[in-house]
Parts: structure tokens; sequence; C-alpha cells
């Protein structure tokens, strides 16, 4: 009976030591289950990064001539509340593939000259921060031709001298407004 004892009790070790092995061999299995699936969360990221850098890119391009992108900016203007993203967003609206879009160039010509007479100093610092994104030789001729003799081109020439600022961006909007001025004398 001892050797039945023996027998058993080497058999329930055995089988300890194969379980130990299998649970060890199982937290291996778990440990490189949590890795694979660290790197795929990672991959995530990047491929979510790289997809809302795009998307990004999709919605910049989509201001471009974009009458709907508009309408924010006009009724923050009326308010008095345009902040500085809508400001950057609606200058960066402006391309020259918009001359073929008759609607949208008036709308943001009109639009443009009301945002520079009550935001000049942000106009202004904002093109100059920007100037790679935004189409700012596009945007200074359009200052040069006002859609209708109803823009208050003097005032926003008062208001855009009147500034702190000097630099080339206000040099360049006061030459406009100034070719402006003379078209409706």
């Amino acid at each position: 009976m001892t050797k039945t004892k023996i027998t058993f009790i080497l058999l329930i070790l055995c089988y300890s030591c194969t379980n130990n092995t299998k649970d060890s061999n199982s937290l291996n299995q778990q440990k490189q289950i949590k890795q694979d699936i660290t790197n795929v969360t990672l991959d995530k990221i990047n491929i979510d990064s790289e997809y809302q850098a795009y998307v990004k890119l999709i919605k910049e391009d989509s201001l471009k001539c974009n009458i709907d992108a508009l309408i924010p900016i006009v009724k923050a203007l009326k308010k008095k509340q345009l902040t500085d993203k809508q400001i950057l967003l609606f200058l960066k609206s402006f391309d020259k593939l918009c001359n073929t879009n008759v609607e949208y160039s008036e709308f943001s010509n009109e639009l443009l000259f009301g945002v520079l007479k009550w935001y000049p100093n942000k106009v202004i610092t904002i093109l100059e921060a920007n100037k790679e994104s935004i189409d700012i030789n596009y945007i200074v001729e359009e200052l040069k031709s006002p859609i209708h003799d109803e823009i208050d081109v003097k005032g926003t020439y008062t208001k855009v001298l009147n500034t702190n600022i000097n630099n080339e961006f206000k040099s360049k909007i006061l030459y406009s407004l100034d070719t402006a001025k003379t078209k409706f004398e």
C-alpha cells in the first residue's frame, strides 16, 4: 500500500509540474497576446493620426470656395464675436479657383471687407502667422476690387491704417484699399 501511495503522490506531483508548465506557457501566451494587442493598438494610433491628418487636409481643401463655410463667419461678425480660428478658416477659404464661383466670390468679397474693418489687427496678424497656408496675393487682389460701392472702403482703410502693426501685410492691404478707393470716387 505504501508503493501505491508513493505512486499516487508521484503522479500528483508530475501532473502538478505539467500543469505549472501549462500555466507558464499560458502566461507566456497571455504576454504575447498583450504585446500583439499593444502593437495593433499602436498601429491603429498611427493609422488614426494619418487618417486625421488626411481628414484635416480634406476639410481645409473643402473650405476653398465653399459658401457654406462663410455662414458661421457672417453670424459671428454680426454679433462681433469672430474668433481667431474663424478668421483663419475664412482667410484659408480664398483661392484663385474661386473666380469661377460667382456666388462665392461676391459673398466672400463683401465679407472680407467687413472682417477686415472690424478685426484689422487680427486679420493682419493671422495673415503674417499663416502666410504659407493662405493665398495672400489673391486676398490682396480681392481688396483692390470691392464688389459694390456700398462697401465702406474708406472706413476700412482708416481702421487698417490706425492699427499698431507695421509689416508687409499691412502695407499690401493699405495699397489694395487705396486702389479700391479710387474705383468709386
